[in-house]
């Protein structure tokens, strides 16, 4: 081995650990102290706030080692100026944590002003729970950034479900807000318009819904709709199993709007899971139908299906059409949960009381308050600290949330996993490994006509 190896090695794990580590935010408040005296204190805000408080001998320029398990920081803060102002600088820490630190240091300081961040969060659509909790995550992380001291407002723009009214507010945003955090109702549509933005300075997050280039997802917030999808529909096949019912087992299907990327990935979802099932004879499926993402239209989807066939199932993109579902199958005369198994998807509070009252079998929730929190906090950490999270994970582009399955026996435990107040991690796969697909009627077809053979 060459006298030069070590040294190669040393600044091999040198390079590894900068390109795992994450740019956490230090807020120094400088007023006039005890002489000689460093305190820095160190807030991490998890579900259950850390507090660590070192304090250490010094003039202005001294520095300070602050420990936060696993790591330990070493930083130095120089005061120099008019007393009682706020200064701003940039600590990095291999711990995947969100952290402000409150230094106050004997002296003085140079005046400053921390960047104000005006945020428009472009919602594709409201009234619905799913987006209250969405709202409810934005809310919660521009409050905790606020008793930082952090200038931050938000304010929520009603996209109507409709491309041409979230466009417009896209390019309206320009000039007013320098964040637009975006819950895209087309995947395509829409995407000259976050150019535009782009190009005028705005920092654009696309979250929940995808959109067809992997550039404007730098990086891409949101669930696995392919995944969750798959254990849905492998949720019903379980509960028909349990049923006893006979086979083959009779599936109707419930989608949303098509030009929401998380609609296609989930009919994609779907018939991945059922396409062995129906193969085999296992299952039929009887029909697909759109519910245009609402109860009203679920159930209108449902009734006449069911006039026409009794089904054993139904499988729902959303839990809304589900919910519809269930009013339909009501008014036909059956048994929801006995007569037809029902599963739906995204965890809405009318899914979670039908689960215990037994009417639905499982949902699969989505952590809409877990993206809105996310999205909050990584523009903060953008616009603050240039800090690339695309970059730090090795060009991985998608921050994926959690989808877990929720059924009558963990119905009461799961809520901790999808609303609390989670650090935001590093991005962990690419956006293109599930990328929807264009021949969506191909897709809808193969469904509709039984067809395990269906490729894209």
């Amino acid at each position: 081995m060459s006298a030069t190896a070590p040294k190669y090695i040393t600044w091999l794990l040198v390079l590894l650990l900068v390109l795992s580590v994450v740019g956490v935010a230090l807020v120094a408040t400088l007023p006039r102290g005890p002489a000689g005296v460093t305190t820095v204190t160190q807030y991490i805000p998890t579900p259950t706030l850390s507090i660590v408080t070192v304090t250490a001998p010094g003039a202005p320029g001294a520095t300070v080692t602050v420990t936060a398990p696993p790591t330990t920081v070493t930083q130095t803060v120089t005061a120099s100026g008019v007393p009682g102002a706020t200064v701003t600088k940039t600590v990095t820490q291999t711990v995947m944590q969100t952290v402000m630190q409150t230094v106050t240091i004997g002296g003085t300081a140079t005046p400053g002003a921390l960047k104000p961040i005006k945020i428009a969060f472009l919602v594709m659509g409201t009234g619905y729970p799913y987006w209250d909790d969405w709202i409810a995550g934005i809310d919660t992380a521009v409050k905790r950034l606020k008793s930082y001291g952090i200038p931050i407002d938000y304010t929520i723009f009603d996209g109507k479900y409709d491309p041409t009214t979230q466009y417009n507010q896209i390019l309206s945003a320009i000039g007013a807000y320098n964040v637009i955090i975006l819950t895209p109702v087309d995947r395509v549509g829409l995407q000259s318009a976050i150019d535009q933005a782009r190009a005028a300075g705005v920092l654009v997050i696309v979250a929940d819904n995808a959109v067809e280039r992997d550039d404007l997802m730098d990086p891409f917030i949101g669930s696995n709709n392919l995944e969750a999808a798959k254990t849905e529909a492998l949720a019903a096949i379980q509960a028909l199993r349990e049923s006893g019912k006979p086979m083959p087992w009779k599936i109707f299907i419930i989608h949303g709007v098509t030009t929401a990327a998380n609609n296609v990935l989930r009919l994609m979802g779907y018939y991945e899971a059922l396409k062995p099932f129906i193969a085999n004879g296992t299952v039929r499926i009887v029909d697909v139908q759109c519910g245009y993402d609402s109860i009203d239209k679920g159930y209108s989807a449902t009734l006449p299906v069911l006039a026409r066939e009794k089904f054993d199932a139904v499988i729902s993109t959303n839990d809304e059409q589900a919910i519809g579902a269930i009013r339909a199958i009501e008014d036909s005369g059956l048994v929801p949960g006995k007569d037809v198994i029902v599963v739906g998807l995204n965890g809405i509070p009318q899914a979670i009381d039908a689960i215990k009252a037994g009417k639905m079998y499982a949902t699969v929730s989505q952590a809409p308050f877990v993206m809105g929190y996310y999205s909050v906090f990584l523009a903060f950490y953008r616009l603050y600290f240039g800090f690339d999270p695309v970059k730090a994970a090795g060009g991985k582009n998608w921050i994926v949330t959690p989808t877990p399955l929720v059924t009558k026996e963990n119905v009461n435990t799961y809520v901790s996993i999808v609303k609390g107040e989670l650090p935001l991690p590093l991005p962990n796969t690419y956006t293109k490994n599930v990328r929807p697909i264009s021949d969506v009627m191909g897709l809808i077809n193969a469904l509709k006509s039984n067809n395990p053979g269906f490729t894209w």
